[in-house]
């Protein structure tokens, strides 16, 4: 079966981030395949290296990447109300990137496509 995760919440506040995360890692193990994981609103921050080096949750969402490769996907609305650039991004504005390497910016088209391609959509709030 294939499934697309969105994730609405931040790490810092609220256990749906960690909750996806064990949701994923249970349906890695069951043989199912994630089409893409799609972090939305505050769930952007899950990208931000500047909470990563304080969460230990961001890390593990890259170690997960590493044991299977995944596709982590921001919201680029989001993550641009939530201050999270990429190289390019922070090149352009003179200031210094800092979405943690394994994430990209991507809009909701990468969403919907994912949603279209799985056989299921889990959200986490």
């Amino acid at each position: 079966m294939k499934f697309t995760v969105i994730v609405h919440s931040s790490p810092l506040s609220h256990q749906g981030s960690s909750s996806a995360l064990n949701f994923c890692q249970a349906v890695l193990s069951a043989g199912h395949t994630i089409v893409r994981v799609f972090f939305y609103g505050q769930g952007v921050i899950n990208a931000d290296m500047k909470v990563s080096a304080n969460d230990n949750l961001t890390q593990q969402w890259l170690a997960l990447t590493q044991r299977q490769p995944l596709d982590l996907v921001i919201c680029s609305a989001s993550a641009a109300q939530y201050g999270i650039l990429n190289a390019a991004q922070a090149k352009q504005r003179q200031l210094k990137a800092n979405i943690a390497l394994g994430f990209e910016i991507s809009g909701l088209g990468q969403m919907m496509a994912a949603c279209i391609e799985s056989d299921r959509t889990v959200t986490f709030h």
